[in-house]
Parts: C-alpha cells; sequence; structure tokens
C-alpha cells in the first residue's frame, strides 16, 4: 500500500525546500509522500498527467493554473499571506511556524476524509480536549461541559476532568449526600500508592450525570487535591481515564495557572482551545500568559502551539466559525484564531445555572466548533463500550520514496 501524496506549491524556492524537508523528517513521513512544486505549469503538466495526488496544499496562482486538471474528490487548501483572502478553497497561512503548518494540512486533510480532524486521531481512539484561559470569568467551563454535553447527546462517551484550583463543577453536578467529595484525593493517592489497582478503583469513583451525560469526578471541598498535582501524577491519571473508561472524548478543564501542571496538559492533549476577548485587558493576558509560557519552557511548550485554537468570546457576528485576521499584531495567536463564541448576556442574572447549557445560540456555536476542529460534520465514530454511562455510575472496570522540488 503507497503511502499518501501531498502535492506542496509555491514560488519561493527555499519557502519550498524547507517545508518539504520538514516534513520528510517528521512524524507524517511514515504516512505521507511529498512532491512540491515552484512552478504552475510543472503541477499542472503533472496532474494531467495522472500521477499520485491526495492532497495540496498551493498558493492561489498555482490553484487557478490547474483548475482544469484537478482531480475530482481529491481535497485541496489555499495557502496565503493572511486569512479571509478571497477564495473557494479552505486557507492556511504559508507562513507560520511548520509544525503548525502541517497540522494544519492534515487537518483539513483529514476533515474532508471524514474522520476525525485531528492529526494521529484515527476511529475508535480517545480525543483529549484542553479548555484554558488567561481571562476569568469568560465562560472556560460553560464551553466544555456544552462540548461535553454535544459529543454525549451524539453517542459519544465523554469524561470530563476539572482541574481548576477553584473547582465550580459541583454548581452544575450538584453535590448530594454521596457526593463523593474524597474521590479525586483517592484516585491520585492510589496512582501514587497502588497503580496497579489505579484502572478498577477509576471504575468504581466515577459519576454519571443524567443531564450532561457525561462522567466525572465528584468535587473536592477544598483546592489542596489540585495544589499537590504533579505532571507525573496528571500524565498517569490521563492514561488510567483514556485507557480504562472506553470514552471517545477526554475533556479537561485547566485553571487559569500556567505551571507545570498546564504544561503536561498542553503535551498530553490533541488540541487546546483558548479562550479570549478582544478588550485591551483581555488580549494583554492572553499575550502576556503566552510570551511567559514561551520563555519559560521554550521548545518544550512552542512545539505543541500548533495544538491550540484561540476562540474569540462576545462578538457581534456570534455563532459563527470563521477565520478571523491573525495578522494584526494585536491578536495572540498570529494565524490560529479559528471561532467566535457568543456572548449571552441573560446568563448573569440566570439563577440556575443549567440554562448555560440551554441556549441555542451558544450550542450552535459550540456545535461547529466541533464539527471544525474535532468531528467533522458526517464523520462518525466506533460503536464501542464503555463509560460509566453504559456500565453504571458506580461499577466497576514507511518513509516517502520521493521528495524534492519539480
Amino acid at each position: 500500500m503507497r503511502n499518501k501524496t501531498m502535492i506542496v506549491a509555491a514560488k519561493e524556492q527555499e519557502y519550498v525546500r524547507r517545508a518539504a524537508e520538514y516534513m520528510r523528517d517528521s512524524s507524517a513521513a511514515a504516512d505521507w509522500q511529498v512532491t512540491a512544486f515552484t512552478n504552475p505549469q510543472a503541477l499542472k503538466q503533472y496532474l494531467r498527467s495522472g500521477y499520485p495526488a491526495d492532497f495540496i496544499a498551493a498558493q492561489p496562482a498555482f490553484l487557478e493554473e490547474a483548475e482544469d486538471a484537478m482531480p475530482e474528490r481529491v481535497p485541496a487548501c489555499s495557502l496565503v499571506l493572511r486569512v479571509n483572502e478571497a477564495g473557494k478553497y479552505p486557507q492556511v497561512l504559508q507562513f507560520q511556524p511548520l509544525p503548525k503548518l502541517l497540522h494544519e494540512l492534515q487537518g483539513i486533510y483529514s476533515g474532508a476524509a471524514g474522520v476525525s480532524a485531528l492529526p494521529g486521531i484515527s476511529r475508535g481512539q480517545t480525543v483529549l480536549i484542553a479548555v484554558y484561559s488567561a481571562t476569568g470569568g469568560i465562560g472556560k467551563t460553560t464551553l466544555a461541559l456544552n462540548m461535553a454535553q454535544q459529543a454525549a447527546g451524539d453517542g459519544r462517551r465523554v469524561f470530563y476532568l476539572n482541574l481548576e484550583l477553584w473547582n465550580s463543577s459541583g454548581v452544575y453536578f450538584g453535590n448530594g449526600l454521596d457526593s463523593g467529595e474524597n474521590d479525586f484525593s483517592n484516585m491520585l493517592y492510589a496512582l501514587q500508592s497502588q497503580p496497579e489497582k489505579a484502572g478498577a478503583l477509576f471504575a468504581s469513583l466515577r459519576k454519571h450525570h443524567p443531564v450532561v451525560k457525561t462522567d466525572y469526578f465528584a468535587q473536592a471541598p477544598a483546592p489542596e487535591e489540585r495544589q499537590a498535582l504533579t505532571p507525573e501524577l496528571l500524565k498517569h491519571l490521563l492514561d488510567v481515564i483514556m485507557n480504562h473508561g472506553g470514552y471517545d472524548m477526554v475533556i479537561v478543564d485547566l485553571d487559569g495557572m500556567m505551571d507545570a501542571v498546564h504544561l503536561q496538559a498542553l503535551e498530553s492533549c490533541n488540541l487546546m482551545f483558548w479562550l479570549g476577548c478582544t478588550d485591551p485587558a483581555g488580549l494583554y493576558k492572553s499575550k502576556t500568559a503566552l510570551g511567559y509560557g514561551r520563555r519559560k519552557w521554550g521548545d518544550a511548550y512552542t512545539r505543541h502551539e500548533c495544538k491550540m485554537r484561540f476562540l474569540q468570546v462576545g462578538n457581534s457576528e456570534a455563532g459563527s466559525i470563521k477565520d478571523v485576521d491573525g495578522t494584526s499584531p494585536d491578536w495572540p495567536f498570529a494565524g490560529n484564531v479559528r471561532g467566535i463564541l457568543p456572548y449571552i448576556p441573560q446568563w448573569r442574572q440566570t439563577g440556575h445555572p443549567m440554562q448555560l447549557l440551554a441556549s441555542p445560540v451558544y450550542r450552535g456555536s459550540v456545535r461547529r466548533v466541533l464539527e471544525a476542529w474535532v468531528w467533522p460534520k458526517g464523520g462518525d465514530t466506533d460503536d464501542r463500550g464503555g463509560g460509566a454511562g453504559a456500565a453504571g455510575p458506580y461499577s466497576g472496570e514507511n518513509r516517502p520514496e520521493r521528495i524534492g522540488n519539480r
């Protein structure tokens, strides 16, 4: 079985050479063979001759020249200098860090193929999503639980993990007499003292909410568990949840802190949704937090930035998913502003927290986020068992052959 062929076409020879070399040496080399072009006529002739092409990433002039030679049902995207340029193809910023570029190209291809839009995720694998904001009170938990509820409503099994210092999930899930307020601390203790029993203990401690349709740990009464959490413990905990829960999605609701636990969550996740707003203070906080991560951890942080998607909260065009101009110096994520979430003023007066999961406008925005970045519309998942909802809330257990310019 041959590797898939990715066509990369741009007029700048040095750009094409560097992009091709990076893709050849990256983990994508096991799946992709890259053929590169710096001349539009050469690309057109290649396509007309019927040579392999499974995905095409090219500058607009190349796509226009090769329009009548484009193979049917072969996805393509346009390499542009700034997003929102006119054109019928999905747009990707040409000049951005190569890990981000490859991540976006793979995501567009996967979305067109009707599987998870996340590179490295195939049918039956668990998707790990992190939700973060450097701005308090912006709706991070609201987004996380709306995503969980909608994914669960589509028949997927979901686990919600709250890692906030001041965990507010009890507002949504409630606290009964059997609240299990020590469940999370017991889970962390087992990971350290009896790791071989952690899977069985997890299956017995997880709760299931019938309205959110999501599994979770009961809210702890104090922040000591979050303060005691280490990167190693978080990694082990996520491994247990993903290997013993039978989940399609795990959502990690992060605290506003940017500590070593935050870095571990970023390393472990497939995608991080970063919520922000466009007021000066909100932008400053996001830019400061991003700069801090880069300075503190260097390459250990920046190589995972391709996973980040900045979601703008509170825009007049609420409810639409679109590319926002990421070239402005005011945007903390150049080229990575990928969604708009509405601000719902009525939520400020609501006395019932579950109303935050019932707004049609907000739910529509969340639906588009999931379809754009996690499970494209029309994609499917396998019907595997698992999760506390299924088992009961308290029950137990080829390297490329060719690469270069043409």
